[in-house]
């Protein structure tokens, strides 16, 4: 495993034939091996890139793989089904829907330290059933359950056999943030700007009881972050005061905005008097545009009854994931042209401030601009550009991130709604199992897993 193996990688995800999106290929100028075991990348003038340290190209193995073109790898059998690595265990068979055995790498770089611990291992394809899969770990069948069949809605199920000691759960927040973005400024005058005001928002973010819905649909393993930026990430802002779910002040902050219930009502949806920006008699209510799935259907419900407690009208929109995300000016949602969208977002470990920035607003000038909701704060864009233009570690970077998150705060130009847990299962008489946020597997540790009497 040298430098040039990287290099080697690299130069695959540059070619035509490689059907990998070329954002960051094309954002290097170079890219070379200045030893044996080290790498130097350097950008493309005005590129800057927060994240510059993970520009890194996955290394594959020239001495197999460089006799053959970027068409004929793709093909190749000895890349997908024998692939070589670097890692605790080699792939020594592959019985295609049955199982896969691995055993022991003699140079793995951690094996001074006992690493791996077994021998070999076996992966199982058990089929599709979750119920099915449980069983199989209660019954030792199986050690440890792959993250794929940990379907959301046994969490309870899982949970009651945790308690009972009969398995292991492991859980952590994932790195992807649900919200609910308002739209601010609407692009067409045929929506009403219901959320213009920063209080209207605040008000109806209190409405929403974000810790029922994590009890509820995910067994009370979510968080509910009050920002942008996820609970684990180090750059969190926690010295505030939260977002609190209280729907009597919501209600009155609402009736002291000028939105009542009138009198003659029929259906309690609030309607204007005297609102700021906002015609008389205009209602509060609204469609909101979300990405159909099984667990969000049940949260946007749940959302939906919350909002209806407060006097507020809502419609719910379930969108396929092209549909809502359509660039402007056609897109519903990127062209503006909604209520609320409901969506996750990724939270990369240098947060995405620039989604709530004025200069990401999408317009005729800007058509990929992110910022759907039209915030637009000239205080909170500053902000946020020197936060992306600060070195990361540094004191000014770190300060103001936690400064646009004040703002944000302040504003809610979106509702942080949940980080919905991310978790893996196992029999109790295995250890070293954990669940980190960010990894792309939950068996990123599978060089620690012990049984028996190793364990602690």
């Amino acid at each position: 495993l040298t430098a040039d193996d990287s290099i080697f990688s690299f130069k695959l995800d540059q070619s035509k034939d490689t059907l990998t999106t070329k954002y960051l290929v094309d954002r290097t100028a170079s890219y070379e091996a200045i030893a044996d075991l080290a790498i130097q990348w350097q950008g493309i003038p005005g590129f800057l890139d927060s994240e510059y340290q993970t520009n890194f190209w996955m290394p594959l193995p020239e001495h197999q793989l460089g006799d053959y073109s970027p068409f004929e790898i793709a093909g190749l059998e000895i890349a997908s089904h024998k692939p070589l690595g670097w890692g605790p265990y080699v792939l020594e068979e592959w019985d295609i829907g049955d199982h896969i055995l691995l055993s022991r790498n003699e140079n793995y770089f951690r094996g001074s330290e006992g690493l791996p611990y077994y021998d070999r291992l076996l992966y199982r394809f058990i089929g599709d059933d979750p119920v099915e899969a449980i069983q199989q770990v209660l019954t030792k069948e199986c050690d440890i359950l792959d993250e794929s069949l940990s379907a959301p809605e046994n969490l309870e199920l899982i949970k009651q056999y945790s308690n009972d000691g009969q398995l292991v759960l492991h859980a952590t927040p994932r790195a992807v943030i649900q919200r609910l973005d308002f739209n601010t400024q609407p692009a067409t005058s045929d929506i009403p700007a219901l959320f213009a005001d920063p209080s209207t928002r605040n008000a109806i973010a209190g409405c929403i009881d974000r810790q029922g819905i994590i009890d509820e649909i995910w067994s009370g393993l979510g968080v509910a972050p009050d920002t942008f930026v996820g609970m684990e990430n180090p750059l969190y802002l926690d010295t505030v005061e939260p977002i609190a779910y209280n729907p009597e002040e919501a209600s009155q902050k609402l009736e002291d905005l000028g939105w009542l219930i009138p009198p003659e009502s029929n259906d309690g949806i609030r309607t204007s008097r005297f609102v700021s920006g906002v015609q008389n008699g205009t209602k509060l209510q609204f469609e909101i545009h979300y990405s159909e799935d099984e667990q969000l259907n049940l949260q946007m419900e749940r959302i939906s009854t919350d909002l209806a407690k407060c006097g507020i009208g809502v419609t719910l929109v379930p969108t396929d994931s092209t549909t809502l995300t359509e660039p402007w000016p056609e897109g519903v949602v990127f062209g503006r042209q909604f209520g609320m969208v409901g969506w996750s977002w990724p939270d990369w470990i240098v947060p995405v401030c620039e989604m709530f920035s004025g200069g990401e607003i999408p317009s005729d000038t800007n058509p990929y601009g992110i910022n759907i909701s039209g915030y637009n704060d000239a205080t909170y864009r500053q902000t946020c550009e020197t936060a992306l233009l600060a070195i990361p570690g540094t004191v000014e970077f770190n300060d103001a991130f936690m400064e646009t998150q004040v703002l944000f705060l302040e504003t809610l130009p979106a509702v942080p709604i949940l980080q919905e847990p991310r978790f893996i299962i196992n029999q109790p008489d295995i250890c070293g199992v954990g669940v980190d946020p960010i990894t792309f597997s939950n068996l990123w540790a599978i060089e620690t897993y012990k049984g028996d009497e190793a364990c602690p």
